[in-house]
């Protein structure tokens, strides 16, 4: 009765990418405005209607309310925002659920990929096999594919090399008020490192605060989800909120409470540079000159690797390893470095070094 009075809602909590503070996406919530307990969270009754085997069916729902309303905002002009959406292992165990969604995506005109279906650790009590063909299918139609809750339960990190997933997210749990657990920043620090060398693009969610936010800026995760910017909204909210003269707006990040709003423009490049360990001198790329004063070239590079701060302090060792090896051997080095590319940002970048011979 409750499907047939409309009394399920959706709410959407935005994304926002730490690169350039953009909304870059959503996740969909489901609210229950019950006629005499008012409005409930999916937690309330999330589990009465898994032990009755009607989840699917809201499962169903929310897709089709999600891809109405995105349909109904680009006919309005607005950009697409890519949503993910929580799925239940009722649905997931239904072998032709992937192909179902995509023709209620097909109904509304909407891009398969402008919905990411968000599997939970639930699914890790299935076989390997199963787990893999699940993600097959959802890719085979468009559809992006993310592992929540990650980090929540055993999740065995060999398996992560055989799942295809296009996102994963870490819960809550691993960020502490100020981040001053040091084994757990390491272990952060090698999942973001590792997703960032097989191109899996990682979100934090339940972030609060203005230094949890600082932290992964400089840890290099893609993106944050949390209270400290948005609260999951009503989607008419959620519009007039993320939304300015039809752009996904820009989010000011260095703040511990409501986020500022701005329009601009992306800007791209390359952060490059080259490296003379003969005269110890470094020559940088143009987009990554502003970090330095616009300055591009640096004698006494070993120093300003070491001292500046544009190499993330805990990766100024390996960096150091990675130029002895590259002196003493002669041999062909790469690794993943954080490198200082804006205010309070590292993004995790390939560094390889040569040593070129001298004439």
């Amino acid at each position: 009765r409750s499907f047939e009075k409309k009394e399920f809602l959706i709410y959407l909590q935005p994304k926002v990418a730490l690169g350039d503070g953009r909304v870059s996406g959503a996740e969909a919530f489901v609210r229950w405005r019950h006629p005499q307990k008012g409005l409930l969270a999916s937690g309330m009754f999330v589990q009465t209607l898994e032990e009755y085997h009607v989840i699917d069916r809201m499962d169903r729902f929310v897709l089709e309310a999600i891809c109405s309303k995105q349909a109904e905002w680009m006919r309005e002009g607005l950009q697409p925002c890519a949503i993910s959406i929580n799925l239940s292992m009722d649905t997931i165990k239904k072998k032709d659920f992937a192909a179902d969604f995509a023709k209620i995506c097909r109904k509304y005109d909407v891009e398969t990929k402008l919905i990411e279906f968000e599997l939970n650790d639930k699914l890790l009590a299935e076989p390997r096999d199963f787990i893999c063909e699940v993600i097959g299918r959802i890719h085979e139609h468009g559809f992006k594919c993310s592992f929540g809750n990650f980090g929540s339960a055993a999740f065995p990190l060999r398996l992560l090399k055989d799942l295809e997933v296009d996102s994963i997210k870490l819960e809550s749990g691993f960020f502490g008020v100020e981040n001053n657990d040091r084994k757990n920043r390491f272990l952060i620090e090698a999942i973001l490192k590792y997703a960032a060398q097989v191109g899996i693009s990682t979100v934090a969610e339940g972030i609060e605060n203005a230094s949890q936010i600082r932290y992964l800026q400089q840890s290099g995760c893609d993106m944050i989800q949390g209270f400290c910017m948005f609260r999951p909204m009503s989607v008419e909210e959620f519009k007039n909120t993320v939304y300015s003269d039809g752009e996904l707006v820009y989010v000011q990040l260095n703040r511990d409470n409501n986020a500022d709003f701005s329009a601009g423009d992306d800007d791209g490049g390359i952060a490059m540079f080259s490296y003379s360990t003969l005269e110890d001198s470094v020559q940088f790329s143009e987009c990554f000159s502003p970090v330095l004063g616009g300055v591009k070239e640096h004698r006494n590079a070993n120093a300003l690797f070491m001292k500046s701060g544009i190499i993330h302090e805990n990766d100024r060792k390996d960096f150091l390893h990675m130029l002895d090896k590259c002196k003493k051997d002669g041999t062909n080095v790469e690794n993943m470095i954080r490198f200082y590319v804006a205010e309070d940002r590292y993004e995790w970048l390939t560094v390889r070094l040569h040593r070129v011979s001298v004439l």
